[in-house]
């Protein structure tokens, strides 16, 4: 559950993955192209206003040493080749580029996928703020190249998370987080790296412990899906919260019941109205199912990131005293097989819920970018130019007048 309330900021992106500098994407050879021309074609063709989509290419250098952390170019040194990164020049990165122009963005966050996320996550847009500035001041006449100030790690990338830092996340509708511990070097769970290696690779990373630290007694809390405003907390600690339930559902009331597992990521739903409490005592709650033949029980996982993905479709064969037989395909070729699901199940009115979660920096930094980029205050980022200050170098290649459109 916990888990499921962190990644569900992620939504907003539908991306996954995380931080990579240094993915580049690159096209064929009809796309290089001298960036240093004649003098006379070296200036804006248009004056870059609120509104414009603009293809630049760019380099990311570390203030302290100049060295390059990120680039647009296949080959930064000779400056060739890669794919101009497209900006959607706003003040709001909420704002929508035009329909024709969906491919422009004004921070990774609003990425289409999750390959654009990765080129873009270090890109100039990348930054909390400053960047969009130095591009509306390259006004007609001007060269269209250009270094930029330096963004110090407040304006650009963010600095690194310490233990005892609270991630605040009610601005975007979610809850608040306190880091309470941080393991370096940690390898990659393999889950995440089963999943999504190719984006975050298979070594090592480093492990933050988030505590929810949005609880308190009397609070009522959905611990069941299928019993909203049931559950009320009665207790917590520094790990845990205890949780007493009391249905709003009536003895023999017929609903809809909805199984998480939590230790799986597993969801059951059963078909409408075909659940009802059958006993309630002072310390269980007994649920018995009756399906009609036929009717099916959808399955289907969460992902890392909040959202549920279809698992599979139990079809209901047969119902007896205390078992529900269903068949799902077993194969491409639609064979069947068979499984049984318990007709009763008994959970406790009194249960401990684990309020910590450990997350890998890399998912982490998803969440951070959405604050660094939507809370004015927040500047904490985990990401190879956290606590850096750092500029770049950025040439023009077009400009759209879509501010006039």
């Amino acid at each position: 559950m916990q888990k499921e309330k962190l990644a569900a900021v992620v939504l907003v992106v539908v991306i996954v993955g995380a931080l990579s500098a240094y993915v580049i994407v690159t096209y064929g050879g009809d796309i290089v192209k001298n960036l240093f021309p004649e003098e006379k074609e070296d200036k804006l063709e248009e004056n870059i206003d609120v509104g414009d989509c603009v293809d630049l290419h760019y380099i990311g250098r570390f203030a302290s040493n100049d060295t390059i952390f990120a680039t647009s170019y296949e080959d930064p040194n000779s400056r060739t080749g890669g794919t101009p990164v497209q900006v959607f020049v706003s003040s709001n990165i909420s704002d929508q580029p035009p329909e024709d122009y969906i491919d422009y963005v004004s921070s990774p966050i609003m990425s289409q996928s999750i390959e654009q996320y990765l080129v873009l996550a270090l890109s100039p847009i990348g930054v909390k703020t400053g960047f969009m500035d130095e591009l509306l001041s390259m006004k007609k006449g001007d060269s269209s190249k250009k270094t930029t100030s330096h963004f110090t790690p407040e304006q650009a990338f963010g600095r690194l998370p310490q233990i005892g830092d609270v991630l605040n996340l009610s601005s975007l509708g979610s809850i608040e987080y306190e880091i309470i511990d941080i393991k370096k070097d940690v390898p990659m769970p393999e889950d995440i790296a089963l999943m999504y290696g190719e984006y975050f690779g298979n070594g090592t990373t480093t492990m933050f412990t988030l505590r929810d630290s949005s609880h308190y007694i009397g609070e009522i809390i959905d611990k069941y899906v299928s019993c909203i405003n049931s559950t009320v907390v009665t207790k917590f600690n520094q790990t845990l919260i205890w949780v007493y339930t009391t249905p709003t559902t009536a003895v023999d009331e017929y609903f809809t019941w909805i199984d998480d597992n939590e230790t799986t990521g597993l969801r059951l739903e059963f078909p409408t109205n075909v659940s009802r409490i059958t006993n309630i005592t002072d310390s269980t709650i007994t649920i018995t199912h009756s399906p009609e033949i036929n009717s099916t029980i959808e399955e289907s996982y969460a992902s890392p990131y909040g959202y549920y993905l279809p698992s599979a479709t139990y079809t209901v064969e047969k119902v007896t005293a205390d078992k529900i037989n269903v068949s799902y395909e077993a194969d491409s070729e639609g064979n069947l097989s068979y499984m049984d699901f318990d007709r009763t199940i008994t959970i406790k009115r009194n249960q401990t819920i684990n309020i910590t979660e450990d997350t890998i920096g890399e998912i982490l930094e998803i969440q951070l970018m959405f604050l660094r980029h939507f809370v004015d205050d927040f500047v904490i980022g985990y990401n190879i130019c956290s606590d850096q200050t750092v500029y770049f170098e950025i040439v023009i290649e077009k400009v759209y007048k879509t501010s006039q459109g």
